[in-house]
């Protein structure tokens, strides 16, 4: 193999590597080591229409390219469900906003089904040096 060959062979591997592994979505990341769930993932999702799903999850891959500004944009032009909320509370997480974790308890408390939501509470919790919060969240989340 050629040295100019070896971008393309790289890209290659990457790619057959991402598909091998099945993910089918990418993962938000908070800091350098944790990634956000969909919002529109896993157990006790609350409904919500498909034309909202469509908002919500734009917006959500918007958070995970970083795109933070747009992202906030595509949640606020979503009408107001519970996995927007979420998807709200993941872009202030993101953002830094201090006050975000313990708003984020007081939802899961409210929605004790949603999965997404534990484990957005549990990451965030995590990364923020707050253990006891992560570690109960994850296990409410299960």
């Amino acid at each position: 193999m050629t040295t100019r060959h070896r971008p393309a062979a790289c890209l290659v591997v990457v790619f057959g590597l991402a598909l091998w592994s099945g993910s089918s979505v990418p993962a938000v990341e908070t800091g350098a080591r944790f990634a956000l769930p969909s919002p529109l993932a896993g157990p006790g999702v609350p409904g919500v229409k498909k034309s909202q799903q469509k908002k919500i999850d734009r917006g959500w891959r918007e958070l995970a390219a970083g795109n933070l500004r747009e992202s906030r944009k595509r949640a606020d032009r979503a009408a107001d469900s519970v996995p927007n909320r979420l998807l709200k509370f993941q872009i202030s997480i993101v953002e830094g906003e201090t006050d975000a974790i313990d708003k984020l308890g007081a939802f899961c408390d409210g929605n004790p089904q949603y999965a997404a939501a534990w484990m957005t509470l549990s990451i965030a919790a995590e990364d923020s040096g707050d253990e006891s919060t992560a570690l109960g969240a994850t296990r409410r989340g299960a």
